[in-house]
């Protein structure tokens, strides 16, 4: 989910704004502008957020995407749920998930990938190091 920390909701008829609680602005992944808040809309039960540029009493919203991409991810036969940018755990999310899939495969399969497999755990131990380290 959205990191809330950051976030005060406030409900505004069918949308809920949400203002950055810090007083910096962030920079719009989209357009690469600052943006004054995040729009959170509802629409048929999906989740879809939009970076709000608020500029000398003008307002623009850019798309920022879904909470989750149910139609990709039907495509991945639910092995792997993509999630929408603002979800910021989405990469280990990902990561637990292949985890969870390679666990779930034939010994054959993965023999094939061998040499990829180790060069992942020891890219995975080398930043587990850096975290410990520091």
């Amino acid at each position: 989910m959205i990191n809330l920390a950051y976030l005060c909701v406030v409900k505004l008829k069918n949308a809920y704004m949400c203002h950055f609680l810090s007083m910096g602005f962030k920079v719009c992944p989209r357009c690469g502008e600052k943006f004054t808040s995040i729009e959170v809309k509802r629409i048929n039960g999906r989740v879809y957020y939009y970076a709000v540029h608020s500029f000398n009493g003008f307002r623009r919203k850019c798309y920022l995407g879904p909470e989750y991409y149910e139609y990709v991810t039907r495509l991945h036969f639910n092995e792997l749920t993509l999630q929408g940018a603002v979800i910021e755990e989405r990469l280990i999310n990902y990561l637990l998930s292949i985890i969870e899939t390679l666990n779930k495969m034939e010994i054959e399969k993965l023999r094939n990938y061998k040499t990829e497999l180790k060069q992942v755990i020891t890219t995975l131990k080398t930043i587990l190091n850096k975290i410990e380290t520091d």
